[in-house]
């Protein structure tokens, strides 16, 4: 297949234009690339965050579990103690 001069001459022309969109298109396209790792940086900064404060969450709740049930132990202990007879006189 041969091109004829007047097809030569338009794609002559219009190569520039191609290639500055193209240019454009892949400035873009690493703009977007770099937005996106970005984001996942961020992502991935915010979800580690989020597990450290459900994992102290967790550790509150535990130390109160712990807490509670030491005050209800104090609380058995001291109406066992309480209902013990006097020894005689």
């Amino acid at each position: 297949m041969q091109a004829t001069d007047t097809a030569v001459e338009a794609f002559a022309a219009w190569l520039p234009t191609g290639l500055k969109a193209l240019d454009a298109a892949r400035e873009a396209s690493e703009r977007a690339e770099a937005a996106c790792a970005q984001a996942r940086a961020k992502l991935a900064a915010a979800r580690g965050a989020a597990e450290a404060i459900a994992s102290m969450l967790d550790a509150e709740a535990a130390k109160a579990r712990l807490e509670a049930s030491r005050r209800e132990q104090a609380i058995l202990d001291e109406a066992a103690l309480s209902k013990r007879p006097c020894p005689p006189l």
